[in-house]
């Protein structure tokens, strides 16, 4: 999305933000926002994975990486930019979603909107206020937002999901969370 200067994902305009204002780099605060976010996801019921270490490492680095190389990159022509800008949500969201359904454990942030979100059903919508709030205190701080970082908060939770399907126990990464599962689908189906 970037490179389709349509903005960034919203965690990355929360990266940009904190990276705007107080010279951090990106992977350090995304490290250092993924051990908080890990740990309070954690203390709410979530099972601890290798993917709540490897999520702050890897993808702080990789965005440190793409924000350099995207720099002075140029689309001038519309229809690129919008395939970029398309490419790169469905990315982001499939990532999300095979991150999570080979069970390697939830990246800090979808960890922490899992244990927000405490039932399947529920986490589209957690999801999106999670990144909303990311969009709105990055953007508040100096990072760069736009229309793909609006429809990127919508969108990529819901292609993550259709990838993920939490729904399967073995993909819910909560523990003793079936008395939860089981009053959230009663309550759907009334």
């Amino acid at each position: 999305m970037v490179l389709a200067q349509w903005g960034t994902d919203p965690y990355t305009v929360f990266l940009t933000g904190v990276y705007t204002t107080w010279s951090i780099p990106m992977s350090v605060v995304s490290a250092g926002t993924g051990v908080l976010l890990a740990a309070a996801a954690i203390a709410l019921g979530v099972t601890f994975r290798v993917g709540l270490i490897a999520g702050p490492i890897g993808i702080g680095a990789a965005f440190e990486l793409a924000w350099r190389l995207s720099a002075g990159f140029d689309v001038s022509l519309p229809v690129p930019r919008a395939l970029l800008a398309a490419f790169g949500m469905a990315a982001l969201g499939a990532g999300v979603g095979l991150w999570l359904r080979q069970c390697i454990g939830p990246s800090p942030v979808e960890a922490f909107t899992v244990a927000l979100a405490r039932v399947p059903s529920r986490y589209q919508i957690t999801s999106i206020c999670i990144l909303i709030t990311f969009t709105v205190v990055g953007y508040t701080l100096g990072g760069s937002a736009g229309i793909g970082t609006a429809v990127a908060a919508f969108v990529c939770p819901w292609i993550a999901v259709k990838v993920w399907r939490p729904s399967q126990a073995a993909a819910w990464p909560m523990r003793d969370s079936s008395a939860d599962k089981q009053r959230a689908d009663s309550s759907e189906m009334l």
